[in-house]
């Protein structure tokens, strides 16, 4: 028997995306199956799998809402073309 945070598995119910000590690249896989995105990388950005995050964040109805967050606390720039996410360095 183990003690979990089940936060991290039913925050959806909330409509809130919950991470953990969770790497970039598995946040952006994440969003790009709720939303339906591609994901591509521009300008050799940073390594997306060494970029880690822990908080909540609220389910926006665009997703453009949820990557101006992380670009705030970070060095890389997201931009939004049709359904294709683009990352790069700032």
């Amino acid at each position: 028997i183990k003690t979990v945070n089940t936060e991290q598995y039913t925050s959806w119910i909330n409509k809130m995306f919950y991470f953990e000590n969770t790497s970039l690249d598995d946040i952006l896989r994440q969003l790009s199956r709720w939303y339906g995105l591609d994901i591509e990388h521009t300008n050799s950005p940073l390594d997306i799998k060494d970029i880690y995050y822990s908080g909540k964040v609220k389910m926006y109805d665009h997703p453009i809402d949820i990557l101006r967050k992380f670009e705030k606390s970070g060095e890389l720039k997201f931009d939004l073309k049709s359904n294709t996410v683009i990352i790069a360095n700032k």
